[in-house]
């Protein structure tokens, strides 16, 4: 199903955007942790 199939790959997406995003995070609190050491 065609259909079905769109949106498993849209939620694919968003999984990879969040992902993503909290991977930036992560990456701002550790510059910010080294900062204020």
């Amino acid at each position: 199903d065609h259909g079905q199939f769109v949106a498993t790959h849209v939620n694919d997406l968003d999984s990879i955007i969040e992902q993503t995003e909290l991977t930036l995070i992560l990456d701002d609190v550790e510059e910010i942790i080294e900062t204020n050491q």
